[in-house]
């Protein structure tokens, strides 16, 4: 990354944990997914202190919109995670990005959304807060570091950058001499991810009947073409594929009606496919004068995945050169 993107990156986690302190009155955290109260209920309603409680909404209020406005400029930065805190898990470790909060299992964790190499080149200290799983008890480990001690280390390092300048902080951080760091300086391989949409939809009338349009295209053809690539990852959602082996090469979700589909295509949404391949044929099915009729259903696949290359293909004869013309985009 740039300097000037890791100042930023620095800054904008700063400011969210500044704010936190403020925010976390509103909140109540003492779920796994914690909630934030309705305005009404921030403070009770004491006529004589009502003033009071209003000058510390504003001051709510705008911490809010500051730490959001943070994480919109954190996720507007492609950050490569190569600085992370350690946390210990009950059964393997978890490593968080400082600069962007991106979470990364273990290597001994099988992950289709996260990358085979994704610990590969890594600058890696001990958090020195953690949290017992089991118990949910928190305590401090002596050796371990802070996000503002990995801050320190990082400005002091980029000073001698200029804004524009790219940095290896992998590199630079095996420069010093630091207890209880953790370096690995092998290189990543870039990993290509695709996905494959195929299949037709229903429409059920009830528990048990359903219509239906004919589905000829199959998936196989193009999957059995693409899994035997090198540092190639294909994500498919059809109506039957079946995978057997568990790996986080590929990655199957089934579905059968629109509304499972879209389900399937929200949680890949945040993956950066290279190529999104749509061999789909869905429709939306009305009555019109006592009668069904079909009409075909596009899916915003731009939309849903901007920076990908997309093709829709709906001939079943030309596998191979289809194949052709995508593979010869994944060399670029």
């Amino acid at each position: 990354m740039k300097k000037r993107e890791i100042i930023e990156l620095i800054s904008a986690n700063r400011t969210i944990d500044n704010n936190d302190p403020v925010i976390a009155n509103i909140e109540d955290r003492s779920y796994y997914l914690p909630f934030r109260r309705i305005e009404d209920e921030w403070f009770p309603n004491i006529p004589d202190l009502n003033q009071y409680f209003d000058i510390l909404k504003t001051e709510i209020k705008e911490s809010i919109e500051e730490s959001d406005k943070a994480k919109e400029d954190i996720k507007s930065i492609r950050c490569d995670h190569q600085v992370r805190l350690e946390h210990y898990g009950f059964i393997t470790s978890d490593y968080e990005c400082v600069l962007c909060g991106h979470h990364v299992s273990s290597d001994n964790s099988i992950s289709f959304k996260d990358s085979n190499n994704r610990n590969k080149h890594t600058v890696t200290f001990i958090d020195k807060y953690q949290t017992d799983d089991y118990y949910d008890d928190k305590y401090e480990v002596k050796e371990g570091k802070t996000k503002e001690q990995v801050y320190t280390y990082i400005l002091g390092i980029l000073e001698k950058y200029n804004d524009e300048d790219e940095v290896d902080l992998v590199e630079e951080f095996s420069k010093l001499n630091i207890d209880n760091m953790t370096i690995n300086k092998e290189k990543r391989k870039q990993e290509k991810y695709i996905l494959i949409i195929a299949g037709t939809n229903k429409e059920y009338l009830n528990d048990s009947t359903y219509i239906s349009n004919n589905y000829d295209l199959k998936v196989e053809d193009y999957y059995n073409k693409f899994i035997s690539m090198l540092n190639t990852k294909v994500a498919i959602i059809d109506n039957s594929f079946k995978y057997n082996q568990f790996s986080g090469k590929v990655d199957v979700k089934n579905y059968d009606t629109l509304e499972s589909l879209n389900k399937s295509l929200e949680y890949y949404k945040d993956i950066k496919f290279d190529i999104v391949i749509d061999l789909s044929k869905l429709y939306q099915f009305e009555i019109i004068n006592n009668q069904f009729q079909s009409n075909e259903y596009k899916l915003p696949l731009n939309e849903l995945f901007p920076n990908s290359n997309i093709f829709s293909i709906n001939e079943p004869l030309k596998v191979e050169e289809n194949y052709d013309n995508i593979k010869k985009l994944l060399k670029k």
